[in-house]
C-alpha cells in the first residue's frame, strides 16, 4: 500500500519464510489425498501431482490467514 496524506505508512514486506512440512500421499478410490499432517491441512483431486499442487496452495492460504489475524 503507498504512503498517502491519509495513510503515513507504506506497507512493505519485510521477512521472506521459508518452511519446510512434511506431507503424504495416498490413493483411495479414484482420488488422490494430500496431507500435511503437522498443519492437519487436507486436499484431494484425481492425480496425485494435483493433489500435491492444491496441498501446497493450501498450506499457503493457511499461513496467510494466521498472518492476517
Amino acid at each position: 500500500m503507498p504512503r498517502t496524506a491519509k495513510n503515513p505508512l507504506a506497507h512493505r514486506s519485510i521477512v521472506g519464510l521459508r518452511v519446510k512440512l512434511e506431507a503424504c500421499t495416498r490413493q483411495k478410490g479414484a482420488v488422490w489425498l494430500a496431507w500435511c499432517a503437522p498443519l492437519d491441512v487436507m486436499t484431494q483431486a484425481e492425480t496425485e501431482q494435483r493433489a500435491m499442487e492444491s496441498l501446497r496452495e493450501a498450506v499457503e492460504l493457511w499461513f496467510e490467514s494466521c498472518i492476517s489475524r
